[in-house]
């Protein structure tokens, strides 16, 4: 059941990054890429649930720093609340099916915190397909190189917000890559965010 007890906190921001700054962390991401994993246990078996590549960012690289650094800034949270800084790549064909970025309450102790925001960048835009489809909003997202999509994934009552439930949409012409940064509960307050 979804709980409407406050409006979805989502937003997109055009230009967040630079071009030159998405070329230079497309080229961190590619060096340092790996399958990417799930948290939920309960879609593990299905190994097509989620087909992208990851790779982390060392917080030592400059644009990275600058990026936490913004993405704190406009969450109002701090930099203990961020975690690791993420990208993901997905070639034609590859996806990640509806999902949700906040824990359930039965996943909440192996993690210590909740994720309370999203924050991801796309670093390029291709050709068709691979758009992030919240389908419980009506709301389909098409990569723009540089702009950032920013949501809040909990209710006020601290539970998870079923209404950002979110794919990655398949990709059929190009590749996609982004960035993601998630933000956790632990020291922030919310009341500060500027979105």
């Amino acid at each position: 059941m979804i709980i409407l007890d406050s409006p979805v906190r989502l937003t997109s921001l055009r230009h967040f990054l630079t071009q030159e700054e998405c070329e230079y962390l497309v080229r961190l991401i590619d060096a340092d890429l790996r399958p990417s994993e799930i948290t939920t246990a309960a879609v593990e078996p299905d190994r097509y649930f989620r087909t992208s590549m990851s790779g982390d960012l060392s917080v030592s690289d400059a644009v990275v720093r600058h990026l936490r650094e913004r993405v704190t800034a406009i969450t109002g949270t701090q930099e203990e609340d961020l975690e690791g800084s993420q990208g993901q790549v997905y070639e034609v064909g590859q996806e990640f099916k509806p999902h949700n970025d906040w824990f359930a309450s039965d996943d909440l102790h192996k993690f210590g915190s909740q994720r309370a925001w999203t924050f991801m960048v796309y670093l390029n835009e291709l050709e068709e397909g691979g758009e992030t489809d919240f389908p419980r909003l009506g709301l389909r997202i098409r990569p723009e190189t540089g702009m950032a999509v920013v949501w809040y994934n909990l209710l006020e009552s601290g539970e998870g917000d079923e209404r950002v439930l979110h794919a990655g949409r398949p990709v059929k012409k190009g590749r996609k890559v982004i960035v993601t940064q998630w933000v956790r509960t632990q020291q922030q307050e919310v009341s500060h965010a500027h979105i």
